[in-house]
């Protein structure tokens, strides 16, 4: 089973609890194709989403989210989990904790050509020093398959001090967002 990562945006804001209405509403049909939502990182406006699946592969939630009639994602990859300790489980109770503390942000990245994570890691690690100043906490990356996008997760005091971090650092981002985490995987209240 692969972790596939599905971005996407709403044309009204949403909400965690509808998000979770519409899946178990749709369950059956996440079961045909095996695809199984673990965690959920919604944007603070209810503006756009980034859902965890583990799944064959990404066609398999394609399809489940085309037979249920979900508005079609912005993007589904395959992707791999690095730079945190543990499992996508894990990492969704670490940002679940860390939302109750300070802000979760996640932040886009995108690539023309393929890039190795310890390359970019290592920017970042090179810059701690940053990060350790405006507190600035990362968690995990969910890292292509195809080596051309990650989604990095940290936790800080909001979202603008992980984009001055970003770009004091010299690392590219497409988008920085504060979320909150929910569904299966995100800690004992979401089960």
């Amino acid at each position: 089973m692969e972790h596939v990562i599905v971005e996407g945006r709403y044309p009204e804001p949403t909400t965690p609890e509808a998000v979770i209405e519409r899946g178990q509403a749709q369950r059956f049909c996440f079961d045909l194709y095996r695809s199984h939502p673990v965690t959920h990182y919604l944007a603070l406006d209810g503006a756009h989403i980034c859902c965890v699946f583990r799944a064959p592969d990404a066609e398999s939630v394609r399809r489940a989210l085309a037979r249920i009639g979900v508005l079609p994602p912005e993007r589904v990859w395959t992707a791999s989990l690095e730079g945190a300790t543990g499992n996508v489980t894990d990492l969704a109770r670490a940002a679940s904790l860390a939302a109750g503390r300070e802000a979760l942000v996640l932040v886009e990245r995108e690539f023309t050509d393929p890039v190795d994570f310890a390359a970019v890691q290592a920017l970042e690690d090179a810059g701690s020093w940053c990060l350790d100043q405006h507190h600035v906490r990362f968690l995990g990356t969910f890292f292509a398959k195809d080596r051309r996008r990650m989604i990095c997760l940290y936790a800080a005091p909001d979202a603008e001090s992980v984009r001055l971090t970003n770009r004091r650092l010299q690392l590219p981002f497409e988008r920085v967002w504060a979320a909150r985490v929910f569904g299966p995987g995100a800690g004992p209240e979401d089960t």
